[in-house]
């Protein structure tokens, strides 16, 4: 018997094992349920939802790597394991030899000991020529549906989410969003799971934002992007960005206002190889018409203002907040190349502004509880400034975005202005 296996059942305890660790793991019914050790939560995976298994090892650890969608990470040392890892590698026909084997060499490494079959959920169309599918594609999508439906990418949320085909479902991450109750066809891609992100903050009488699929079209591993990518080319062109490294290959389309992104993950320091293609399409036209408000493009008053010589982002878009407007005239006026942000009263609407040469955010004095600022300090990427208001109902909306400390100078004379609290977050790093 193998010695790693006899230290798994107490039998043994060899010299290059590492010390039994608290806690225990075990199967109920259809559930791991990992129990760190006393006081701490316990971990339940379902394994309905299964779908990966690694071993990774570091020089201080052995894990059980789990995925039902998120990740879980139980020690081989821990009580129980034996009897658990038996139990799932009856029920998943995990190839044992491999695990004992890789348990035994003692060193870093990250191996995959099973992945599930997951059914194709995409195909490649052959009936139609590649001029007619851009045009079509530029328009919208096709729902094969009795009689076909034409979805226009000028359609609002609202519009698609009131439709008969699309249902509401939360997903594996608990996010809301829509799912379509026949295949959709997407250029000369055939997809049947193409799903519309619902995001707490998306405004539902704009324009259609975007859509994902996690695709596979022939089983699990990088020939779903490539078979993708194919696909795409024949119908968009060339890729106009991308790349494809050891750890990840992505590419993009920049076509008629909309993004698409095909993205392939493989095994890494930081990352397990995700066995589908990732496909998404952002919605980016402009729709000018729902950047203006014409009453306040009329009736807005400047009481009092500050102007910075600072350079900031407006932070929101104006499909994740009616606050997110085209600058007004009259704040526009007040700007120059060496007062580039502008932030204002307007006591006669009840308004406070903030704006740059753009965009401006612009607020009902009445909903807004107080402003919140977190620097983020440069370090895996780069760090920022970020000032957010808090509305009633504890709801955040982003109003700038700058250089890290940028702001600081101004908070006190901002406050004054607008006469409510800035919270300075805790300092964060990137």
């Amino acid at each position: 018997m193998n010695r790693w296996f006899k230290w798994l059942f107490n039998a043994e305890s060899p010299a290059a094992a590492r010390a039994k660790s608290e806690g225990n793991v075990r199967i109920a019914d259809d559930k791991v349920i990992y129990s760190p050790r006393e006081g701490f939560r316990e971990t339940v995976i379902d394994l309905s939802k299964l779908q990966y298994v690694y071993l990774y090892m570091t020089e201080s650890c052995q894990n059980l790597v789990l995925n039902d969608y998120h990740q879980h990470f139980i020690p081989c040392s821990v009580n129980g394991f034996a009897n658990f890892f038996q139990h799932l590698a009856r029920r998943l026909s995990l190839d044992e030899k491999v695990f004992y084997e890789n348990l035994n060499k003692n060193k870093p490494q990250k191996t995959e000991l099973w992945r599930g079959d997951n059914s194709n959920n995409g195909r490649i169309s052959e009936q139609f020529e590649p001029t007619d599918l851009r045009k079509a594609l530029a328009r919208g999508f096709c729902i094969h549906s009795q009689p076909e439906q034409q979805i226009s990418w000028d359609m609002t949320s609202e519009a698609l989410a009131g439709s008969a085909f699309v249902y509401q479902q939360k997903n594996e991450y608990e996010l809301t969003e829509l799912c379509f109750r026949h295949p959709v066809q997407l250029g000369n891609l055939i997809l049947d799971d193409w799903r519309y992100y619902l995001p707490i903050h998306l405004r539902l009488d704009v324009p259609l934002d975007s859509f994902y699929t996690n695709l596979h079209m022939d089983g699990n591993g990088d020939q779903n992007y490539f078979l993708a990518k194919k696909a795409l080319v024949a119908v968009l062109g060339e890729t106009n960005e991308g790349y494809e490294r050891n750890d990840q290959n992505a590419c993009y389309w920049h076509f008629e206002g909309l993004k698409f992104s095909l993205i392939y993950w493989y095994d890494s320091q930081h990352g397990y190889e995700s066995g589908y293609a990732y496909l998404a399409v952002q919605n980016e036209r402009a729709y000018p018409d729902y950047l203006i408000d014409s009453e306040y493009e009329q009736n807005g008053t400047i009481s009092k203002l500050m102007l910075l010589d600072k350079s900031f982002t407006i932070g929101s878009d104006f499909r994740r907040s009616r606050y997110f407007l085209k600058t007004p005239q009259l704040a526009a006026s007040m700007l120059s190349p060496e007062k580039q942000f502008l932030i204002w009263m307007d006591e006669a609407n009840g308004k406070v502004g903030f704006a740059n040469k753009d965009h401006a955010m612009i607020f009902p004095l009445a909903v807004v509880t107080q402003f919140q600022l977190e620097n983020v300090y440069p370090g895996r990427s780069g760090g920022g400034t970020y000032f957010s208001a808090i509305l009633q109902d504890n709801d955040r909306q982003s109003i700038l975005i700058g250089d890290c400390n940028a702001l600081d100078p101004f908070l006190n004379s901002i406050s004054e202005l607008v006469q409510l609290p800035i919270i300075e977050l805790p300092p964060s790093e990137a």
